[in-house]
């Protein structure tokens, strides 16, 4: 069987990865997350993007402080890899010891969560686990 020019380009544009102009076709997220790039950052949703924005005030607000972006964190049992853990935000934030206005700083580790894949739940108590950490969740 021979094919039209018109089935030839309708079976080359589905299995071919480049589009008909010569550029990749974007992948699709598996969330439906549209990568954002805010203020030269490549963000995984327009939501995490957000997010940072918000810290960003929170830390020349002098609410929280050492604000770091995107935070490996390697999960180690007893001696063996079972892989890392990149945490979206890792800040301190200052806390109310009492009536008297006295704070303390305490770590906070945090991940925007649009969608929670399966392997979220595994992932959180590893990080307990292996660093002692009880990573904060931010949702839209």
């Amino acid at each position: 069987m021979r094919w039209t020019e018109d089935q030839l380009q309708q079976h080359q544009a589905r299995t071919n990865p480049l589009s008909p102009h010569g550029r990749a076709k974007a992948k699709r997220s598996k969330f439906n997350a549209t990568k954002t790039i805010a203020d030269g950052k490549v963000f995984a949703s327009k939501g995490e993007a957000k997010r940072w924005a918000e810290l960003e005030l929170l830390q020349k607000a002098g609410q929280i402080r050492n604000l770091q972006r995107q935070v490996k964190f390697d999960l180690v049992v007893n001696g063996v890899h079972i892989g890392s853990y990149t945490a979206d935000a890792c800040y301190e934030q200052k806390a109310s010891l009492g009536e008297l206005g006295i704070y303390e700083w305490q770590a906070v580790t945090e991940d925007f969560k649009g969608a929670k894949p399966r392997e979220w739940t595994r992932t959180k108590k590893l990080m307990l686990a292996c660093h002692g950490i009880e990573i904060r969740e931010v949702s839209a």
